[in-house]
């Protein structure tokens, strides 16, 4: 059976919690469980993985979405029977550099999109709650808390989703969303000489502008220039837009 791999990074809770849903979904596939089979305990998994069990709990959470496992209450967490349903899924994005680019390919096509339709249907809730990423990683770049940032870079971009007040691109989002966990980490680490940080950041802040603003073309450019600026934190290289 695999094992909770070493990380070159600290991760957070959430973090964590999709390299677990990974490695269990990994043996499902393998048939380590077969169809039908009951999963060990939150208890067993948090001890072997060596997590908490509200992180296990998350995980499975994870996978119950993705169409992996079902749960049976007072009894526990069963493998389905046709395992991994028709449910649209993504590979997690640090898998390798082909299924990092090939997500990034796919932010491209969809965020900008997003980022416009919310700047034409936001409301002031939604307005208010992106606000409120945006301040919480303005304090976590001056007090140098990487996993608030990244948490709360997380926050700010299923804002937009939700902004969108479309339910199937929301889904779709939150989708790609779980296959970046963990891109967003190395960014908010860096610091000087390349605060890279401090220039997502201020990315962040002309998206929000635009939105606030509905302004839904600065927002399309916005979004697509955050895209191809963090793809090249990341060593990637984007197709920039077209004047």
């Amino acid at each position: 059976m695999t094992e909770l791999p070493d990380t070159a990074f600290p991760l957070s809770s959430a973090h964590l919690s999709d390299r677990v849903s990974a490695l269990i979904e990994e043996e499902i596939r393998a048939a380590i469980w077969a169809p039908g089979a009951r999963l060990p305990t939150e208890r067993a998994f948090a001890e072997r993985f060596g997590v908490s069990r509200a992180v296990v709990r998350e995980a499975i959470s994870r996978l119950k979405a993705d169409g992996w496992v079902r749960s049976r209450q007072g009894v526990g967490a069963f493998v389905v029977e046709q395992v991994g349903g028709a449910n649209f899924r993504l590979e997690p994005a640090m898998k390798d550099a082909r299924n990092l680019r090939d997500l990034f390919d796919l932010r491209s096509v969809i965020e900008p999109g997003a980022a416009a339709l919310a700047a034409r249907r936001r409301s002031p809730g939604d307005v208010a709650a992106l606000r409120r990423a945006l301040q919480d990683m303005d304090v976590a770049l001056s007090s140098g808390d990487s996993e608030y940032g990244a948490a709360s870079d997380d926050r700010f971009h299923d804002g937009i989703a939700a902004a969108t007040h479309s339910p199937h691109l929301q889904r779709l989002m939150s989708v790609v969303q779980r296959s970046l966990s963990g891109t967003r980490l190395p960014t908010w680490l860096n610091r000087a000489p390349l605060d890279l940080a401090a220039a997502a950041q201020a990315e962040h802040h002309r998206l929000f502008a635009a939105i606030e603003a509905g302004d839904s073309l600065a927002a399309q450019h916005a979004a697509h220039d955050h895209l191809v600026a963090a793809a090249g934190r990341l060593n990637l290289q984007l197709d920039s837009r077209d004047e």
